[in-house]
């Protein structure tokens, strides 16, 4: 009976089942989640706060602005020297004592479109201490349209590109010209309009890439069919190729734009001359024609670049 009264004295251990031990591991491991994203949060607030009130150094430095330290993020491979110190100018100057104000940015990007070289600004802003950046697209010289004031070049929406050029001067040129069009040319940065235009301006798009494109002398657009609608044609320096409807009229009245460009290239394929070697080549009817140049075929017209 006393070993029984001693034993009923003794303390008792409690028995803890797995599900309290999976709490209290539950609680222990949500305590130190909460802990570690407290602490994550404090350093990445840290850090944008940082980053905030550099930049807000660097804004408020008003570091004057030199040209040659006005960068862009991408320039097109076709941009020439000049043309990228035109844009340089251009962004600089109203930011040149160093505020990046909202007014002032918004004076560069207009200064940017005045230039006519550029269609859309991104973004215009400080990189590091000393330089500014500028993301923007640009416009490309697609071709020039020849008119009594002179040679334009456009882009491919029709723009006229700053810069002029007189027939001593076709060989800077560098894209198809555009011969007899009928409206005068619209100031830089403006649409020329005219279906002519369009139409020669279309042809010019699709050639820019093709080998035989320096062979192409003129894009001639003086022709109409019964309906007033533009006919194409490329001159070469001894050949004459009849393209016919201008893209967008051709089909069906006439083979595709691929099939005509694909007839072109097996001309050049088998020539190494677009024009047979100094032929006229009708790509407008069922197959290609290739014959001899007469004299009452229509010639290139002369590019007049005297008074309007």
């Amino acid at each position: 009976m006393g070993w029984l009264f001693l034993n009923s004295l003794r303390p008792r251990k409690r028995r803890v089942s797995h599900a309290g031990i999976a709490h209290r591991r539950l609680v222990v491991g949500v305590k130190w989640f909460l802990c570690s994203i407290m602490v994550m949060a404090c350093l990445f607030g840290w850090h944008m706060l940082e980053k905030v009130l550099t930049n807000q150094a660097i804004k408020s430095s008003k570091i004057p602005v030199v040209i040659d330290h006005v960068l862009f993020e991408t320039l097109p491979h076709w941009m020439d020297s000049q043309v990228r110190l035109e844009l340089q100018e251009a962004a600089a100057w109203p930011i040149k004592d160093g505020d990046l104000s909202h007014r002032n940015l918004q004076r560069s990007v207009e200064s940017l479109y005045q230039t006519g070289w550029v269609r859309q600004v991104h973004q215009i802003k400080r990189d590091g201490m000393n330089s500014i950046m500028v993301s923007a697209d640009y416009r490309r010289p697609v071709a020039a349209i020849a008119s009594p004031r002179g040679i334009f070049r456009v882009d491919r929406e029709s723009v006229r590109l700053p810069g002029d050029f007189d027939d001593q001067s076709i060989g800077m040129i560098g894209v198809p010209i555009i011969t007899a069009v009928s409206l005068s040319p619209p100031p830089v940065g403006h649409q020329w309009l005219g279906e002519d235009v369009a139409g020669g301006l279309s042809v010019a798009q699709l050639i820019q890439d093709q080998p035989y494109v320096t062979q192409i002398e003129a894009i001639d657009v003086s022709q109409t069919d019964q309906q007033r609608r533009i006919r194409v044609s490329l001159h070469t320096h001894r050949g004459l190729i009849r393209w016919g409807l201008a893209p967008g009229y051709d089909h069906p009245l006439e083979p595709s734009t691929e099939v005509k460009l694909h007839r072109l290239m097996q001309i050049y394929s088998r020539w190494q001359a677009v024009d047979a070697g100094g032929k006229v080549v009708d790509l407008y009817g069922p197959t290609t024609l290739i014959r001899l140049r007469r004299d009452h075929d229509h010639y290139q017209p002369v590019i007049d670049t005297g008074s309007w």
